[in-house]
Parts: C-alpha cells; structure tokens; sequence
C-alpha cells in the first residue's frame, strides 16, 4: 500500500513538471527615494527610448531633466512604477499600507520642460507625492510643443501647491503643469487628489493645456480643491480637442468670486468637446458647466449627471449650468444631455440659457428605460459630421455610459450639406433633424422645408451652407435666426465651395404659400450666394448687419414673389450691390429703397451716395431694400402671415411676421 501510494506522489510530480510555464509580471518594489547610477536606452526616438523600469531610474531621469532640460526625449516605462505604497488623505496625511498611522511619504519633483514623449506601455505610476510652490507642478513640469503622453494611469498620488494671493501663478496638474501641441491619449489619472491654495489653473490631468493639445480616451477620478479656476482633466485648454473623455473627479471650489470649474475644462477658450462626460460634482465657483465652465466651442454627443452647483457673481448674471457656463451661448451644441434635477440652464447664463433633453435615474429619457440615454449617444454617433476617432458608449459598473467601447466606424454617405449644424447625409435624409421639419431630395438637390422650423445652430459659423447649389421648398413659416456674435464674416445662409459661389432657388408648391425669415447679429451678414430666385407666394425677409454678402443676379417666377432686405445702421442692404434683376413681363413687382423717410418707388437701386464722413460718394445701397408687388395688388399676393393694408402697404410699419 505504501509502495502504490508513493508511486502516486511521483506521478503526480512528474505531470506537475512538465506543465507548461507561466510566466508572472514581476512586483515592482517600492521607490525608496534613491536615484539610479545609469539609465538604458538611448532617449532620441520611439525605437530608441529611455527604458524606465523603477522609481529610481525615473528618479535620475527627473534630475537629468531639471538640471538641464531635455529636447524632443523619448521614454518608455517597462514595468510598473510605485513611489509609495499607501493613501493619501485630502489634508496629505499619508498611511503606507498595512500600516495604521500616517507617516511621510517619498516627495516627487517634477521633471523639467521638454519635449516630453512619454509612453506608458500600459504601466502606471502610484503613489506620486508633490508638495512644490513651483509655477508650473505634475509629473512633468511642462510638455513642449508636440510631445505625447500615452497609454500611461498615475493613480493614488497627492499634488499640492500654493502660490502668492492674486500672482495668476501656478499651472497644476497631475501629469502636466502646462502643455502645448501635446497629445494625451489613453490616459488616466484614478483617485488622485490635487489641493491647491492660490493657483491660476488646476486639472486632473494639465494645468493649462495652452497650444491646440488633443486628449482621447481619458479618465480622471478622485477630487480637485483650490480656489482658481479647476477641472478634472484640464484647467484652461485653448483650442484643445476632447474626444472620448469622462470625469468623476469632485471638484471643490473654495473661492467666493470670479473663478471657472469645468467638468473636463473650466475654462475652454474655443476648445471641442465630442463624446464626452461629467459623473463628478462641481461645487463653488462662479462659472460652472458639468463639461465647460466657460468659452467651449463645439458640444456633441456629451451628458453630465446634475450635482452642480456655484455662486452668482456680484452685481451680474448667474453664470452655473450644467453642461457648459459662461460664453456659451454661442457654442454649437448637439445630441447633449443632462440630468434632471439641478434647476439650472444647461446651456449659457441667467437670462439667455437654453436646455438640452433632461434624463432621470441613469439614463431614462422619457420612455421608461434607463437605457435610453446609451443607446441615444451611439446613434448619435452617425450624426457627428464623420469625426474620427469616437468610441462607441458602454455602461460602466455603475450603470451610467462611459465612451470605452469599440471605435465606431461610419461608413454612412454623408452630402456636403449643413442645416442647423447637422451635416445631410442617406442616413437622415428623410428627416434630416428628428422632427419631422426638415428633409432632402439628392435627385433635385432640394430642402424641403416646413411649417415651425427654427434654425439657429451653426456649422462653421453658416445655419444653411451647401457647397454647390441648392433648393428650398417651403410651406408655411420658417426661419434661420442667428445668435453667434462671433464678429465679422459668418453668413446665416452660405452656398457654394468658393463662398457665395452658388445659386439658391426659394419656391412655394402651387396652392401653398411661405415666408422664409433670416435673421442676424452684429457682424453676420444674411444671406451669400451667386444667383436667388424666388417662385411661387414666397416672401423672403432679411435682417442682418448686412443683408446681403454677394448675389449678383435675382430673379422672381411669379407675380407674388416678395423680398424684404434690411441691413443694421446705415450699413448697405448688399455689400456688392446686386447687377441683374429678372422679373416677370407683367411687371409684377417694383423695386424700393429707404432713402431716410421711407420706402419709395424707384426704378433702379441706388449704388452709390453720399455717407457721412466722407466728402465724395461711395459704393453703398440704401439699407432697406424690397423688391414686391405693386400696391394694387399687394392685398391679394401676400402670404396669410403678413397684414397689410391698402393704403401703407409699402410702409415697412406694416410687415408683421
């Protein structure tokens, strides 16, 4: 018994033994604030980095860097990195694990300015320990302008810093102070606290992102304090690209007047935001927004949950919402989403916000399912003008949609057509904005446009631009009305690839009527096209600080074709005065100009007057303009939408939408 039970053991080893191995990734030790003697790799290139295996070497890295600055060097960590092993509270106290009282941590100082081009590998770094008054405070003091931070997680690290009271010092962040053409990509900072005292800019991720940087597919949590401005990935980005980005990061912001807190950026400075989302509270400050505190340029296909909650500033408007906060009025925003509960605007300040569709639970918007909200942001992704790069929406372990899923891939056929900041393409062609208002014909290059249509969002600054020409059949009332206050140059209605190099046609089916009312800020002119023609009960209505930017020739089809232009000031109704007006051989219409006392007959538009200031005529309109019936018949020609009365049917008083 004994024999067979021992030949059983060896057996059992042998089998043991000639398994397979497997191989371990080796436990990094822990950093002991030592510096390496050496470092492997050359540093001049993607194939010839420095390889980074342990806190010492990066250690020597640091100091190489400080000493003497490094220009355009390459990095790669091979291994996990741990500068300690333990916690952090949100006072500093550190506690090594295992331990039960605090003690002190190794310190970190930043690496110098470079042109950084770091590659995690898939490693991270912990337990990083930065208590440093210098200007510019992270992992690396400052990227230099095309550098690259990648697949790289810094995670349960404490940053502090402070700066003198009201110096506008102290760029922070917990990979980067400042950054700039900087790329920062599958990036994560996870329950890392950054406390600052005094410091202009603080983010989870750079302080101030200062030069077009990009960041895809990166994660922060953990929670920021200060009293600057504050975000969870950058503080201040200045046209800087978001793609694929989520903060759970609590921002607590503790200073009582002006100051920005931004879910990913408190302050945005034109910056894009696209699949982007906030699950962390913003709490202090004065302008808020759940993405953007202040001054984003482009919103699409974002959501932020509604623990926001700020401060009015003195003597002014609330700048809180809950998606972006002050000088957001303008930004183009699409397919975004917000949590129900907050009573904020979701878009823009106290008296001119607007609200984007509102979920309840995680994700419910309306229908019943808390599902609704995941799959609206993936079908949303076929309307996002084919921008690369996005990710498809998956449910995180808490239920809510993270952009972590596979790269969605558009292969829809999209027509070089924009309305109200949504490109046409064979997907939505048939109702082009969801509403049922707005649909297209590719046979007869036509819009077809109905009753109740608003548009007011923009494309490249255009609420109607097409790169070649273009029809618009309409019924009933619609109108273009612009608020982009951008400065000169945005036209409201925009055709042809050259600019006002294409030709618009407006036309009423028989039996149906139509007003088309174009409307604009300072700055914006109306409408910029080769050739308009007008056919059917069809009145165009033009307000703008130009009217016109370019149409060289008009013409109307129909004896009840109406056109009304008025420009701001004394501005001229076309900036380059129309050349040919083709009108019925009944003579239908007439032509009027306000020569300052009213609307008058006269049978040619004045191209050239006096203008005050100048001692010689320019070339310059009137600013009202109308090309329509005579009065006669204006009775019986004129849409329903308009009263008008025998007697002042010319006099502009009469028009009333």
């Amino acid at each position: 018994m004994k024999k067979k039970t021992l030949i059983m053991l060896l057996a059992s080893i042998l089998c043991i033994a000639l398994l397979p191995a497997v191989a371990y990734a080796a436990t990094p030790d822990v950093w002991d604030g030592s510096t390496a003697s050496s470092l492997t790799g050359g540093g001049t290139s993607e194939d010839d980095p420095y390889l980074i295996s342990t806190g010492a070497e990066l250690k020597l890295l640091a100091d190489n860097s400080r000493a003497t600055g490094l220009d355009g060097y390459y990095v790669k960590l091979t291994n996990d990195i741990v500068l300690n092993d333990g916690t952090f509270d949100k006072s500093g106290a550190f506690t090594k694990r295992g331990a039960t009282t605090t003690s002190q941590p190794n310190e970190w100082l930043p690496m110098g300015e470079a042109g950084w081009h770091i590659d995690g590998d898939g490693h991270s770094i912990s337990g990083m320990y930065i208590k440093c008054n210098e200007a510019k405070v992270g992992l690396v003091s400052r990227i230099a302008s095309s550098g690259y931070i990648r697949d790289l997680t810094i995670k349960d690290s404490y940053v502090t810093s402070s700066q003198a009271p009201e110096s506008y010092k102290g760029y922070i962040g917990v990979f980067a102070g400042q950054s700039s053409r900087t790329s920062f990509t599958n990036c994560a900072g996870e329950n890392n606290i950054a406390v600052t005292n005094n410091c202009y800019l603080t983010g989870g991720i750079v302080g101030w992102s200062y030069g077009g940087d990009s960041f895809n597919v990166v994660h922060v949590s953990g929670s920021v304090q200060g009293s600057g401005a504050l975000a969870g990935i950058a503080g201040r980005a200045n046209g800087a690209t978001f793609k694929n980005c989520w903060n759970e990061m609590d921002i607590d912001n503790a200073k009582p007047s002006v100051v920005q807190s931004g879910g990913i950026a408190a302050m945005a400075d034109s910056s894009e935001f696209y699949n982007c989302a906030n699950l962390g509270y913003l709490h202090g400050g004065s302008r808020i927004g759940g993405i953007a505190g202040e001054a984003p340029g482009k919103m699409k296909n974002c959501y932020t949950t509604s623990d926001i909650s700020g401060i009015k500033e003195y003597g002014s408007r609330n700048y809180v919402a809950t998606l972006a906060g002050m000088n957001s009025k303008n930004v183009a925003v699409q397919g975004c989403y917000a949590e129900d509960g907050s009573g904020l605007y979701d878009i823009g300040a106290e008296g001119e916000g607007s609200y984007v569709p509102h979920f309840t639970g995680k994700g419910n918007l309306g229908g019943g399912s808390d599902g609704e909200l995941l799959d609206a942001l993936n079908e949303n992704l076929y309307n996002m003008d084919a921008e690369p790069n996005l990710n498809k929406w998956v449910l995180n372990s808490d239920g809510y949609p993270i952009p972590t899923g596979e790269t969605f891939v558009d292969d829809t056929v999209y027509y070089d057509i924009w309305l109200d900041g949504v490109r046409v393409s064979e997907r939505n062609e048939a109702d082009i904005l969801g509403d049922g208002l707005a649909s297209y014909d590719k046979a007869t290059s036509t819009l077809f446009l109905h009753d109740g249509l608003v548009v007011t969002s923009a494309y490249n600054q255009k609420l109607l631009y097409s790169e070649s020409d273009i029809n618009l059949c309409v019924d009933g009332d619609v109108k273009f009305q612009s608020s982009q206050n951008v400065g000169t140059g945005p036209c409201i209605i925009d055709l042809g690839s050259a600019g006002g190099s294409g030709n618009l046609k407006i036309y009423a089916l028989e039996g149906t009527s139509a007003t088309v009312a174009v409307t604009g800020k300072y700055g914006e002119y109306g409408i910029d096209v080769s050739s308009l023609t007008l056919e059917g009960d069809v009145s165009l209505k033009i307000s703008a600080d130009s009217a016109f930017a370019f149409c060289n020739t008009m013409t109307f089809t129909s004896p009840q074709a109406m056109l009304d232009a008025v420009s701001r000031g004394d501005n001229s109704a076309m900036r380059n005065p129309v050349q040919t007006i083709n009108l019925l051989s009944s003579n239908a219409q007439k032509l009027y100009e306000d020569q300052g006392s009213g609307l008058v007959q006269v049978d040619a538009f004045t191209t050239s007057r006096y203008v005050e200031g100048y001692p010689y005529p320019i070339d310059r309109m009137y600013p009202h303009i109308r090309i329509a019936p005579v009065v006669s018949e204006l009775v019986d020609s004129l849409p329903d939408s308009f009263t008008v009365s025998m007697t002042d049917a010319n006099e502009e008083s009469s028009l009333a939408a």
